[in-house]
């Protein structure tokens, strides 16, 4: 079964593709990049990231040249890297596209800020619930940006109060269509300088 709409096929030998958060036997749709089926420019560049020393990545227009099979690498990047602390991909087109990288949060013990604001977004209840379930199990995340995105959800359930309340996150800002959730500093957290950022 394609979880992320990939048209990969799924591997029955790859146990990775999924994650099991708490230990509570609940199964969420990993992204693993299978390199045999991933014939991009971009798959050695993310794998090279991954085992990198790398703290933070931003996408130019990334709608240009990044496919869905792209960005589930790139999820796998992020959700294997112990470095890569911020990611900055702005104006995907769809949230099946930004999937793979919510999902990989949940799995990653290094990301700090994921910044993934886009005009045409529009979250559907499903795609919300998987999201909302990877994020609460990342303890990293100290920002989450998800300027202009729509929610088309059939619920009752407010997005921001459910992903500050879920995400044990402050809703930093909401105006003029930005969406900026914010954690408070982990006590063992240190002021250390940060890198200059990596441009695509």
């Amino acid at each position: 079964m394609d979880h992320l709409n990939t048209g990969t096929k799924l591997l029955p030998v790859s146990r990775g593709y999924y994650f099991i958060p708490g230990g509570k036997g609940q199964r969420l749709p990993l992204p693993l990049c299978i390199s045999g089926q991933h014939k991009s420019v971009f798959h050695d560049l993310f794998c090279s990231i991954a085992n990198s020393p790398l703290q933070s990545l931003t996408f130019l227009y990334p709608s240009l040249y990044l496919s869905v099979g792209d960005l589930v690498c790139l999820g796998d990047c992020v959700r294997r890297s112990k470095h890569l602390t911020r990611l900055k991909l702005p104006n995907i087109k769809s949230i099946e596209s930004y999937m793979p990288i919510l999902l990989a949060v949940g799995g990653s013990n290094a990301i700090q800020t994921l910044r993934i604001d886009s005009n045409t977004v529009s979250v559907w209840d499903k795609a919300f619930q998987l999201a909302v379930t990877s994020l609460r199990h990342n303890s990293t995340l100290r920002t989450l940006s998800l300027a202009h995105w729509t929610f088309d959800l059939q619920t009752q359930l407010h997005p921001s109060h459910t992903l500050s309340r879920t995400l044990d996150l402050r809703l930093a800002g909401q105006t003029s269509g930005n969406t900026v959730f914010t954690r408070p500093p982990h006590p063992l957290q240190t002021n250390r300088p940060q890198p200059d950022p990596v441009y695509f």
